[in-house]
This record gives structure tokens, C-alpha cells and sequence, in this order.
């Protein structure tokens, strides 16, 4: 059970990431917009860790929410589960639709 929990959090860290990238916004940028401590983002994108209003804070500046993003984390790691595929494996495919877009 704790490898699923690790997985997720790697991949909305992994997801947080892209999504600033895809929004050209530096780390420092977004820390600032969100009032985060930079450090924080920095940790949350490279391993996932992060506090609740963190993680709601970020999500909201990045145009999506918590729930969103962990909905398709699951869906993520459903795809890759019935391909027989890791969890902890990249996110090379691109998926079919963004966190918090219908």
C-alpha cells in the first residue's frame, strides 16, 4: 500500500511541474503567485511532499484543484495498471486530457 501512496505523490509533483512548465512560469514565479515559499514548490514538484494548502494553493493558481489533479493521477495510474506497466513509471504518453479541463 505504500508504494501506491508514493506513486501518487511523485506523479502529482511529476503533474504539478508540467503544468507550470505549460504555463511558462518559473518555480519562483509561481511560489510568489501563490504565496508558497519557494523551497516548498520546489520539494512538492521533486518529490510530492507537500501540505494540503499547498497543494490546494498551487493547484488553484495553476487553474485546477486538488481533487482534479488526484482524478487523473488515477487515472494515470489505472492506464498504467492495466498495461501491466508500473506506477512509478514516466509519464512519457501523453494523457488525453489536463487536470481540471472536461
Amino acid at each position: 500500500m505504500g508504494s501506491l501512496f508514493g506513486s501518487l505523490s511523485w506523479h502529482c509533483g511529476h503533474i504539478v511541474r508540467r503544468l507550470r512548465m505549460d504555463n511558462r512560469q518559473t518555480q519562483a514565479d509561481l511560489a510568489r503567485r501563490a504565496g508558497v515559499p519557494l523551497s516548498a514548490l520546489q520539494r512538492f514538484e521533486e518529490s510530492g511532499d507537500s501540505s494540503l494548502s499547498v497543494l490546494a494553493t498551487v493547484t488553484g493558481k495553476l487553474g485546477t484543484s486538488p481533487s482534479a489533479l488526484l482524478e487523473y493521477v488515477q487515472v494515470m495510474n489505472l492506464r498504467m495498471a492495466t498495461r501491466g506497466e508500473s506506477p512509478l513509471g514516466s509519464l512519457d504518453e501523453e494523457p488525453t486530457h489536463e487536470p481540471g479541463s472536461s
